[in-house]
């Protein structure tokens, strides 16, 4: 079949068949041949930083029972951080049958690699984004800072240990 006429250059070459289109637009399927290129290429040279997601729920008339949550990040009695967006949703539910007024929210997360400090919403995200370009631009050999007080973090020496 022949090539769309509003091709862009970079896909000019490739071998498609644009008769499996369907009813798709030209951009939905440029877009989705894009990420599959660039996957392709950051999986031939190091892997890609993906989102990682955790739900913040917050309940009002029941507290969280013991052992939900993920441990790492801050919590208390009545607010914890769950990746399950069907857990969150469920916990919320029932608060919510008790008449509380529970609610949950998304957020992106991420340690940093060099200094191992938790990062959260819009900072988890721009440090994503800085793990992405090329390794020579980073400042540490464990990846790129995160803040102006980023320093690498110190493993205890084995000659302490006992």
């Amino acid at each position: 079949m022949a090539l769309p006429s509003r091709l862009p250059a970079r896909l000019q070459g490739l071998q498609i068949d644009w008769s499996k289109r369907g009813d798709k637009s030209l951009s939905y399927c440029v877009s989705k041949l894009d990420r599959r290129l660039a996957d392709h290429r950051m999986a031939r040279f190091r892997s890609v930083p993906r989102r990682r997601h955790a739900q913040f729920v917050r309940l009002t008339a029941i507290p969280i029972p013991a052992g939900v949550g993920l441990k790492t990040l801050p919590h208390d009695t009545y607010s914890c951080w769950i990746r399950s967006r069907r857990l969150a949703k469920e916990l919320v539910e029932r608060d919510r049958a008790r008449g509380g007024q529970g609610w949950t929210d998304t957020y992106e997360y991420r340690r940093c690699l060099v200094c191992k400090r938790l990062l959260i919403g819009r900072e988890a995200s721009d440090y994503r984004e800085r793990c992405r370009w090329p390794k020579h631009t980073w400042h540490y050999p464990q990846g790129p800072m995160c803040g102006v007080e980023c320093v690498p973090e110190k493993k205890p020496s084995k000659k302490y240990q006992q």
